[in-house]
């Protein structure tokens, strides 16, 4: 009788979980949307808050400098110049760090992207299936191409739409998780 009452609460707490994985779920794939839908929005509230955590990180490591010197008295000095700087001058142009982000994110794209088929081209000489490294190097080095042939434009939308793009996908993912991933099994 106990193992009864056992299963049944453990079923509806399992049920409960899915309903809040579902809401949780569909509010990130609607966050997502909006985010791909106003993906310059996106991009400059991104570096907006970017430049803000920037600047408090300028000032607390500029504070436990002041406070607390020691022998990374300059280091920590130079670290907080370093970080409200940044911060400044996204909270002043965040199109301009946008822009520059964007190409970063081009070169880093670009870098995976090779690594990702000369392992996959190793892995062709070992006799082994290239299969995900040529298609992950693939697909890096094509976005690469895209954001840097449409850039510096590319800087104005590429954050915000990558931000909606992971928002979506895992609002998606989350919405069809269960919390019991093991697999059925049908009792004749």
């Amino acid at each position: 009788m106990q193992n009864k009452h056992f299963y049944q609460r453990a079923r509806y707490s399992q049920q409960k979980i899915s309903s809040w994985l579902l809401v949780i779920g569909l509010f990130l794939s609607l966050l997502g949307l909006l985010a791909i839908i106003s993906s310059f929005t996106a991009t400059m509230v991104t570096m907006l808050l970017f430049g803000v955590l920037l600047l408090l990180a300028g000032l607390v490591e500029g504070a436990h400098a002041l406070f607390f010197q020691g022998i990374m008295y300059r280091a920590r000095l130079f670290s907080a110049g370093l970080y409200s700087v940044v911060g400044l001058v996204l909270l002043i142009d965040p199109i301009g760090g946008a822009i520059g982000l964007t190409l970063l994110i081009a070169l880093f794209l670009i870098a995976s992207g090779v690594v990702r088929v000369l392992v996959a081209l190793s892995l062709i000489k070992l006799k082994m299936a290239p299969g995900w490294h040529l298609l992950v190097g693939g697909t890096n080095l094509t976005l690469a191409i895209l954001i840097l042939i449409g850039w510096p434009e590319t800087g104005n939308w590429v954050i915000g739409f990558f931000i909606g793009l992971e928002l979506l996908l895992a609002g998606v993912i989350t919405a069809f998780a269960t919390s019991d991933n093991r697999p059925r099994i049908n009792r004749l």
